[in-house]
């Protein structure tokens, strides 16, 4: 009974918001299932905010926390499930989200008319499935040649629909960072000539392998090399798996000195913005590196589980090893043997060379600037038509 009353309070609004007229440069913005303030949204949002624009920007989101908290830095922002949240979202012209506009929105609340603007949330290497319609996209913005191939023939939209603008999230490398118990962290660090080495594992739903138990039952081996090599090894987990691992996490925590654990809070729900103070990369899976090349420093791969986590999780579009511009570890004492042959790195800098330019077209962070432009010319281009 509850379930078929909120279908019809759904319905109701999706055919009203289809009637109600869309107010022109209202722009809501939204990322990751309407849970996180992050990725490439983000930065556009921030950026529409410091440029003298007449947009109306307004962040909307399913975390009361995230609402209260961007209203504080002087944002607008609504919660999705409030009043102010529903009109407004039936009321924009431009909906920008990162994951897709029935995730990051409520998509009942968000009409016809309102123009959706597909940002992704990076140049990915493994295989996606879209479950809404792509062609109800007005525009797709991507960072290069071949991501805008392979997004056409994915999304099967004309490749007119797809804009090449470069991830808004990476303009945050050519950012000073603003001052944070996190950076203080890290510069402290760095007076000390540690290196940091950032473990990013990819996110799982289906394996029996989990990388954190993995590292758990080697943890006194990992962080006596640390110490041993005046290195820190830091772990985020993707977002879902935070609250999952809380048991381990603080075990590994409490017990060991140079293996920490960074929360979404810490690093203000961003990895980009720690990027800068990394010495290597390691990750399994997750298509993250395909950012951090931007930084031209080493890439360490982990693909301890490859065989289970092909058949159980996901395919990959490219050859892994051809796609991945680093050597392949088969545990953690094989990565720190590679990592401790400088040679081996240096063979792959060639690769990550050619592959930055394969991911990225642009970087000079101006990838926000272009996204803007872009949209306001699909925007111009569609009152033309009118």
């Amino acid at each position: 009974m509850i379930v078929t009353f909120k279908k019809i309070i759904k319905n109701i609004c999706f055919n009203l918001s289809n009637f109600i007229p869309k107010q022109p440069n209202l722009w809501i913005f939204g990322s990751w299932y309407g849970l996180t303030y992050n990725d490439n949204s983000r930065y556009l949002f921030e950026y529409i905010n410091s440029i003298k624009t007449n947009i109306d920007v307004v962040w909307i989101s399913r975390n009361k926390g995230i609402v209260k908290q961007l209203t504080n830095r002087g944002y607008v922002a609504f919660y999705a499930l409030s009043l102010k949240g529903i009109f407004t979202t039936m009321r924009a012209q431009v909906a920008v989200f990162s994951c897709g506009y029935t995730w990051d929105f409520c998509s009942w609340a968000l009409g016809q008319k309102t123009k959706k603007i597909q940002l992704w949330h990076g140049a990915g290497i493994k295989k996606i499935k879209i479950n809404e319609n792509p062609t109800l996209y007005s525009l797709v913005l991507t960072s290069s040649i071949a991501m805008k191939k392979r997004l056409a023939n994915i999304l099967d939209i004309p490749s007119e629909k797809i804009v090449i603008t470069g991830l808004p999230r990476n303009d945050v490398f050519f950012r000073k960072m603003p001052v944070s118990p996190i950076v203080r962290h890290f510069d402290q660090i760095k007076k000390k000539k540690s290196q940091i080495f950032l473990f990013l594992p990819t996110l799982r739903k289906k394996t029996r392998f989990d990388p954190i138990i993995n590292l758990q039952n080697q943890a006194d081996y990992i962080d006596n090399w640390m110490k041993t090599n005046n290195a820190h090894l830091y772990i985020k987990m993707h977002f879902f798996h935070e609250s999952y691992q809380k048991t381990s996490i603080k075990k590994i925590m409490k017990q060991y000195k140079n293996i920490h654990f960074l929360s979404n809070n810490q690093i203000d729900s961003d990895v980009q913005t720690i990027f800068p103070f990394v010495d290597f990369l390691v990750t399994d899976y997750s298509s993250i590196f395909t950012d951090f090349l931007l930084l031209d420093k080493p890439v360490f791969f982990t693909p301890f589980d490859y065989p289970e986590y092909t058949e159980r999780e996901q395919l990959f579009y490219y050859d892994y090893n051809q796609i991945t511009p680093g050597p392949k570890a088969k545990s953690w004492k094989d990565l720190f043997r590679l990592i401790k042959k400088p040679e081996i790195s240096l063979h792959y800098r060639a690769k990550r060379e050619k592959l930055k330019t394969f991911f990225h077209q642009y970087n000079d962070g101006k990838n926000c600037q272009r996204a803007y432009n872009a949209i306001q010319n699909y925007l111009s281009l569609s009152v033309e038509k009118l």
